[in-house]
C-alpha cells in the first residue's frame, strides 16, 4: 500500500510503497523515524494518509471549491 506524506499546504512531500499488514500507526511511525523528530511537533507539520485517500480528499476538495471570479473584490474595473 501506497502512504504518502502531506505537508500543511497538502503537498505530497514523501511517498513509499510499505507491506499490506502496515497500518496507519506504523505508517506515521516510518515516517516520524525518517524525519528524525518527535511524534508530537511531527504531527504540528506533517500528516500519513494513503494515496488512495489523498487523491480522494484532492478531488473533493477541488469540487467543493467554486470560483467565482466576478464576485471578486480585487480586480481592475476600468469603468469606475
Amino acid at each position: 500500500m501506497k502512504w504518502v506524506l502531506v505537508d500543511k499546504f497538502d503537498n505530497i512531500v514523501h511517498t513509499v510503497d510499505l507491506n499490506k499488514r502496515y497500518n496507519l500507526n506504523e505508517a506515521r511511525k516510518y515516517f516520524v523515524n525518517l524525519k528524525q523528530m518527535d511524534e508530537k511537533e511531527f504531527n504540528k507539520l506533517w500528516k500519513v494518509v494513503t494515496e488512495e485517500n489523498y487523491q480522494l480528499q484532492l478531488k473533493l476538495s477541488l469540487n467543493n471549491r467554486q470560483v467565482e471570479w466576478w464576485n471578486d473584490d480585487n480586480y481592475l474595473d476600468i469603468d469606475r
